[in-house]
């Protein structure tokens, strides 16, 4: 976990940053955030975060991504990242919370051959986490459902379903999510 101001400036830097980025946190207090990225992304960083303190639409702030970054030797890796506000007295601080993917060598290439999926059929594709939440969207679903995947991901899926369908499907994620880790058939929504 890594802390910046509104400028970028680096506040806390944590031991698992430290082990993640090769840096002591001494060494990156006081620096902005920009050392920790590859220079194409740290070339939009400061126009990416006055967009957000102008409009205060939360892109980065709500979703998590996937990143690249440098370690202090220099060498590009593969992160996964979320950012959240903390508002105190009126001060934003932005905590970031980094995960180092450089050891899911397959998980790359899962995510690769997903997007290939999501990008290249026509088939529509939506995928909800267990509290219904949209988490995956692909552009034929767009399509067929005439929201963008940006209207859409993070939100629950039941503003895509007609009112009838959508009031039943709050207690039918109730019943899935009561039946997890065990055998059970689950009714079809009906």
């Amino acid at each position: 976990m890594m802390a910046i101001d509104t400028l970028g400036t680096i506040l806390r830097f944590n031991k698992a940053a430290e082990s993640c980025f090769g840096r002591a946190a001494i060494d990156v207090i006081d620096q902005n955030v920009k050392i920790l990225m590859p220079e194409e992304i740290a070339a939009r960083h400061d126009t990416h975060l006055a967009t957000y303190l102008r409009t205060k639409q939360k892109h980065v702030l709500v979703n998590l991504t996937r990143q690249r970054a440098v370690r202090k030797n220099g060498e590009e890796f593969p992160i996964e990242m979320i950012v959240r506000e903390l508002v105190n007295d009126n001060v934003s601080t932005y905590l970031g919370f980094i995960r180092d993917l450089s050891s899911d060598s397959h998980l790359d290439e899962a995510m690769l051959l997903k997007d290939i999926f999501m990008e290249s059929t026509g088939v529509a594709v939506l995928c909800t986490d267990v509290s219904g939440r949209v988490v995956l969207y692909s552009h034929a679903a767009e399509a067929i459902f005439g929201f963008t995947a940006a209207e859409v991901i993070n939100n629950n899926c039941k503003m895509l379903m007609p009112p009838a369908v959508g009031d039943k499907y709050d207690a039918y994620l109730e019943r899935y999510r009561n039946a997890l880790g065990q055998r059970a058939t689950l009714p079809l929504l009906e």
